[in-house]
């Protein structure tokens, strides 16, 4: 017990670079298991002053084309959703990750979605 107290005493929590501390990140994936049919984001609420960052998964045989929207209806609409390639991330400003619905022009294509400050 006292070498964890000591231990705590000595390490610092981890900091940005602008020394402002890191005190929650909270990462989901989201898979779209059929190309096609939209998946909404999980419901988890974004904390104010975090943003989220939606990046499409690396794949290894294949270049998907995923598609990111703010609306079920958009996710269709090519002049209102984005599309990432393979590591593509995209910084949006949310307050639920339920906002962000998913498709790709590949079945099992994988999205994770990165809560930070």
């Amino acid at each position: 017990a006292k070498l964890a107290e000591l231990i705590k005493a000595v390490i610092s929590p981890p900091r940005h670079s602008d020394g402002q501390q890191i005190d929650q990140v909270v990462i989901r994936v989201v898979e779209v298991t059929t190309s096609g049919t939209s998946v909404q984001g999980p419901d988890v609420a974004v904390p104010k002053g975090y943003t989220c960052v939606i990046r499409q998964r690396r794949h290894t045989s294949i270049d998907p084309l995923g598609r990111v929207a703010f609306s079920r209806n958009a996710i269709r609409n090519t002049l209102e959703r984005s599309e990432l390639g393979d590591g593509d991330a995209l910084e949006v400003k949310i307050s639920n990750m339920k906002e962000a619905w998913f498709d790709s022009d590949t079945d099992s294509t994988f999205f994770e979605m990165i809560v930070e400050r």
